[in-house]
C-alpha cells in the first residue's frame, strides 16, 4: 500500500535532489543544514566535504554543490575550493587567491556565538518544515491544548 492510499502526505518535494547519491534521508538533512547554516564550523565543512567524498561524489560535483547550495555568510569560493582540494588531495582549481596555507583563527567563538548560531539553524529548519507541512497540508497545531487544571483546588500534604 503506497503512502498516498494510506492518507500519509508524501515526503517533501527533492529540494535537494542534488543529494541523490546519499541514500539516508537522516545524512541529506545534515547536509542540508550544514549547507544552509549561516556560519557553519570548520569541522561541520570538512565533514561535508568528506561525507560526500565518501558517497561517491566527485571533486568538481562537491564544489558544484557547495557553490550553488550553500547560504554560508562567509563564503569564499576560492577558499572553499582549496579547502575541498586538501580533502581530495589535489591540487586545487587553478586561478584560486589562495596560494598560502591558510592561518588558523586567532579566537573562538563565544558561547553566546555558538547559541546564536544554533538557534539561527533550528529556526531556518523549522521555516522548512511548516513550508511543506503548509504545502501537503499537514495539520498544525499551533498552541497547547487548554487544561482544566486549578492550583488552588490542590490539597496540601503535610
Amino acid at each position: 500500500m503506497s503512502a498516498a492510499n494510506r492518507g500519509v502526505p508524501p515526503l517533501p518535494p527533492p529540494s535537494f535532489c542534488y543529494l541523490n547519491k546519499i541514500q539516508s534521508i537522516k545524512k541529506q538533512l545534515e547536509i542540508f543544514d550544514i549547507l544552509q547554516a549561516i556560519r557553519p564550523t570548520h569541522a561541520e565543512r570538512l565533514w561535508l566535504v568528506g561525507f560526500l567524498k565518501y558517497i561517491g561524489y566527485s571533486f568538481d560535483e562537491v564544489i558544484d554543490i557547495i557553490d550553488k547550495h550553500c547560504e554560508w555568510g562567509d563564503y569564499d569560493a576560492d577558499y572553499t575550493a582549496y579547502a575541498v582540494a586538501t580533502v581530495y588531495k589535489q591540487p586545487h582549481r587553478t586561478g584560486s587567491k589562495t596560494d598560502s596555507k591558510p592561518r588558523a583563527r586567532k579566537w573562538q567563538l563565544t558561547s553566546t556565538e555558538e547559541y546564536r548560531i544554533k538557534l539561527a539553524r533550528s529556526a531556518e529548519s523549522h521555516r522548512e518544515l511548516e513550508k511543506w507541512m503548509q504545502e501537503n497540508d499537514v495539520p498544525v497545531c499551533d498552541a497547547a491544548p487548554e487544561l482544566d487544571f486549578d492550583p488552588t483546588k490542590m490539597e496540601q500534604e503535610k
